[in-house]
């Protein structure tokens, strides 16, 4: 019976939620299969938002978001995950396991206890 060692990489995306660049969410949506009035009605959920600064008892004027997903909703966390649904190939292609929701990510590397060094 051989052991295996193990690295574990956790990666919390900063922000990540506000980082989806909205039509490249649609076009992986549109890859995946989503169409008809599920992907009509997904501009009319995203459009529309803006976002304020305040400080010190001030405000700014409300500005567009123009990219982004709402996060504390129900659909934020389902369409981030499939925005970034692609990355799980790459992640496998250099050796690793993985597991993720939405932003928090989980890597594994597993080798041979007998391995003194990892290389390529």
């Amino acid at each position: 019976c051989s052991s295996l060692s193990s690295v574990l990489v956790l990666l919390d995306l900063s922000a990540a939620f506000d980082t989806v660049n909205q039509q490249i969410l649609i076009s992986s949506l549109q890859e995946l299969g989503v169409s008809g009035s599920a992907l009509s009605l997904l501009p009319s959920y995203l459009d529309g938002r803006t976002y304020r600064v305040t400080w010190r008892g001030s405000a700014s004027e409300h500005c567009p978001l123009t990219t982004g997903v709402p996060q504390g909703s129900v659909l934020g966390p389902l369409l981030f995950s499939l925005y970034t649904n692609s990355l799980g190939a790459v992640i496998r292609s250099h050796g690793f396991s993985y597991y993720s929701y939405t932003d928090d990510t989980q890597l594994i590397l597993s080798f041979p206890h007998s391995d003194l060094c990892l290389s390529d």
